[in-house]
């Protein structure tokens, strides 16, 4: 828990911001977000 509470003092630049952002553009997302069977449940 200590790990991520001093995540909260990270400070990006807005350079690291813009090459994360550059990285996720590059993800492409393939299929469902849940099986047949959970999105039943999620009301989807």
């Amino acid at each position: 828990m200590k790990e991520n509470v001093g995540g909260a003092a990270v400070e990006l630049t807005a350079d690291d911001l813009r090459r994360i952002e550059d990285a996720l553009a590059s993800i492409k997302v393939l299929g469902d977000r849940y099986p047949a069977h959970f999105a039943a449940r999620a009301g989807k």
